[in-house]
C-alpha cells in the first residue's frame, strides 16, 4: 500500500488500526472539571512535526473529591503550545478539564526519576535530569497513579 507517496506494509496498517481502536476505546469519553496542582516534570517531548506531550506529576482534586498525586498527560499538536509557565507555577494550582484514562495509570516508582519542577524551560532538553518535590506522606513507591489527560 502506498500513502503519501511511501510504501507501507498491509501489516503495519492494520497494527496501527487496532492500537488506535484498543486506547480509544479504554479511555473515559467524557470530561471532568479539576482543581490540579502541579508538583513535577515527569517527561517533556516536543515536536515541530507530530503530536508533542508533556507529562506531570499532580495532585489533581476532581470534582468533589480530595486532591490525590495523580499523572497528567497534556497532548497537543504542533500548531498548540504547551501549558503555560503561570498555570504550571499558580501557588494556588488551576481548575482544568481533564478525561480518566486508565490505561496509563502507573506505579509511582515507575515515574521515578522526575525531570523537572513544573514551568522549568530546561525539562525539553535531552540532558538526564533529576528532580524531586516535596511529595504527599500518602505517596509511596508502590502507590498507583491515576492517570488523566488535558482536554483542550
Amino acid at each position: 500500500m502506498v500513502w503519501n507517496g511511501v510504501l507501507i506494509s498491509r501489516e503495519t496498517v492494520l497494527l496501527a488500526l487496532l492500537a488506535a481502536s484498543g486506547a480509544a476505546g479504554q479511555r473515559h469519553a467524557h470530561s471532568l472539571k479539576a482543581d490540579v496542582h502541579f508538583l513535577a516534570t515527569s517527561t517533556s517531548f516536543h515536536s515541530k512535526w507530530a503530536e508533542s506531550e508533556d507529562v506531570y506529576l499532580v495532585e489533581a482534586a476532581v470534582g468533589k473529591h480530595e486532591a490525590l498525586p495523580a499523572l497528567l498527560v497534556d497532548q497537543f499538536p504542533d500548531y498548540r503550545e504547551p501549558l503555560s509557565p503561570a498555570i504550571l507555577t499558580a501557588p494556588d494550582g488551576a481548575r482544568l478539564r481533564l478525561s480518566r484514562d486508565s490505561t496509563c495509570d502507573i506505579e509511582f516508582a515507575k515515574v521515578l526519576p522526575l525531570r523537572a519542577s513544573p514551568g522549568d524551560p530546561t525539562s525539553a532538553i535531552d540532558e538526564k535530569l533529576v528532580f524531586m518535590p516535596q511529595l504527599p506522606p500518602a505517596l509511596t513507591s508502590e502507590t498507583i497513579l491515576p492517570c488523566y489527560r488535558v482536554v483542550r
